[in-house]
């Protein structure tokens, strides 16, 4: 929030001094669009670990409580847990959009790091959040129930394996998020000092 509260305020900025100097020099414009394009990335997955912490997770655990967290279906689930999961799905389009949005971004060069760790956990991203759906579907019409069902179990494989490749590289792209958000903050509340803005002790938290 404070890059964008800068960098808004420095655009408007640069606004006004175009309508004095007139033409501004393709430096300076390759600049604000370079810069545009890099707040857009990181826009992307800040949306992007914000979903996975609220929307994912919580249908992620409702899930394996549900039919459990090992390689194999949990056919046995109560009706209680199946409906508790059902329910944990409500919009899927918020988190697929900021998946696909993340793919989108991380393909763009240049690469950094957390573009990279993003290019890492969206493809199992894609994958356990279309299977978490397929399944809140077939469990919503109780086709786990029909005598012979197997698709409850080959989507239970997908999800559990997909997850695997979740767990072994979104610990990175958090801890990437993060160290780049702190650098960020810092950056941002020093452009506000030097510009003589006094910084309130709760926008430092």
């Amino acid at each position: 929030i404070l890059t964008l509260f800068c960098l808004i305020g420095c655009s408007s900025g640069d606004s006004n001094q175009e309508a004095t100097q007139g033409e501004t020099a393709p430096s300076a414009g390759t600049s604000r669009l370079d810069e545009r394009a890099e707040i857009e990335k990181w826009n992307s997955y800040v949306d992007l670990g914000n979903s996975i912490d609220t929307s994912f997770y919580q249908a992620m655990n409702a899930y394996f409580d549900a039919f459990g967290n090992g390689p194999h279906y949990k056919a046995d689930a109560s009706s209680e847990a199946v409906d508790r999961f059902v329910a944990s799905l409500p919009a899927p389009q918020e988190l697929s959009k900021a998946i696909d949005q993340a793919a989108v971004m991380s393909a763009k060069e240049p690469k950094s790091d957390l573009d990279l760790a993003g290019e890492e956990i969206t493809p199992h991203l894609k994958t356990l959040w279309s299977s978490l759906n397929a399944s809140r579907d077939h469990h919503a019409a109780r086709q786990h129930l029909v005598e012979g069902d197997t698709a409850a179990a080959d989507l239970h494989s997908r999800i559990f394996d997909s997850y695997q490749g979740l767990a072994a590289t979104y610990d990175r792209f958090r801890d990437i998020l993060n160290q780049a958000d702190a650098a960020r903050r810092k950056t941002d509340l020093q452009a506000m000092i030097d510009k003589g803005l006094i910084i309130r002790p709760a926008m430092l938290k």
